[in-house]
C-alpha cells in the first residue's frame, strides 16, 4: 500500500511454523520480486528507494505472528507469501481514521470469519464487521479531534474547526504540499479506546488474535534504533522521543526486522 495510514499490521495464523520459517518465505518472495534487502538500523545510511517493505515481526503469540508495518510498505508480495502458511489478516486504519480488515488464504481474499482457526466468537466478528466505522469525536478536515495528540488537542481547545485547521497548517508551514500532508497526518494518533481504534481492537480480540495493536510501527522502529545505538555506544545521547519509545517498547529487540527496497 502507498497511501497514508495511521496503523498497518499483518497477523498470520502460523500454526506449527516458526517465525523464522515464515520470514524466510517472505524474504524469498521479496527476493523474487527483485527487492534489495537492507538494514536501516546500521551505521550506514539506508539507501534511497522509491518503494520499500518495512516490517518488524513480533514473537509468535497464541499461534499468531504479527508484522508491524510502515504505512507505505509494498505488502502485496508479503501477503501472498504469508497467506500460504495460514490465514493472513491485513489490518489498516487509514488516513481518514477508517478501519478495514482483509483476510487472505493461499494468495486470495477470503471471508474472515469463515477462515479463522481455533476458538473464536463468530457472531461477534460478523456483528463488528457489519458496522461501518467512520471515526470518533468532533471532526475537522476529516480528522477526529479525539485523535489528536494531547498537546495539540490542548492547543486547539475552544477553537472552531476552521481555526484548528489553520493551527495545523501553521504547524506544518514551509513544507511542500506532499510533505505537509504527511506531517499533518502524522500529527493525528489513533484513539485505541474509541472509534476506529476500539473497533480494531474488538475485532482482533473476537478473532482470537488478541489485543495486539501496540506498540505501533513508529514506536517500535524508534525503540529498535535506540537500543541498537546503545548496544554500539552505551551512554549515547538520547534524542527527543527516544525515552518515550523505549519505555513503550522495552522488548523492541525481540522483533525481527524485514526491510527491502526497490529503486524503480
Amino acid at each position: 500500500m502507498s497511501e497514508l495510514a495511521h496503523f498497518v499490521s499483518v497477523y498470520i495464523a502460523v500454526g506449527p511454523a516458526s517465525r523464522d520459517v515464515v520470514l524466510a518465505d517472505v524474504a524469498a518472495a521479496l527476493d523474487a520480486a527483485e527487492g534489495r534487502a537492507y538494514d536501516p538500523f546500521g551505521l550506514m545510511p539506508a539507501p534511497a528507494f522509491t518503494r520499500a517493505v518495512k516490517l518488524l515481526a513480533a514473537p509468535v503469540h497464541n499461534g499468531w505472528l504479527r508484522l508491524a508495518s510502515a504505512p507505505d510498505s509494498r505488502l502485496e508480495p508479503v501477503l501472498d507469501a504469508t497467506s500460504r502458511h495460514g490465514l493472513t489478516v491485513h489490518a489498516v486504519i487509514d488516513a481518514e481514521l477508517v478501519p478495514r480488515i482483509t483476510a487472505y488464504r493461499n494468495g486470495s481474499i477470503v471471508d474472515l470469519a469463515g477462515g479463522l482457526p481455533g476458538a473464536f466468537d463468530r457472531a461477534r466478528v460478523n456483528a463488528l464487521l457489519a458496522v461501518p466505522i467512520t471515526g470518533h469525536g468532533s471532526a475537522f478536515g476529516g480528522v477526529s479531534s479525539a485523535a489528536l495528540p494531547p498537546d495539540v488537542r490542548a492547543m486547539s481547545s475552544g477553537l472552531g474547526s476552521r481555526q484548528v485547521e489553520r493551527l495545523m497548517h501553521t504547524m506544518t508551514a514551509g513544507m511542500g504540499r506532499g510533505n505537509r500532508d504527511s506531517a499533518q497526518s502524522a500529527l493525528v494518533t489513533v484513539d485505541w479506546d474509541a472509534g476506529a481504534g476500539r473497533w480494531m481492537r474488538d475485532v482482533l480480540i473476537a478473532c482470537g488474535i488478541g489485543d495486539h495493536v501496540l506498540p505501533d510501527y513508529a514506536t517500535l522502529s524508534t525503540a529498535y534504533r535506540v537500543f541498537k545505538r546503545l548496544e554500539r555506544r552505551p551512554g549515547a545521547t538520547l534524542y527527543p522521543g527516544d525515552s518515550e519509545a523505549t519505555a513503550a517498547a522495552p522488548n523492541a529487540l525481540d522483533y525481527a526486522p524485514v526491510y527491502y527496497g526497490w529503486k524503480g
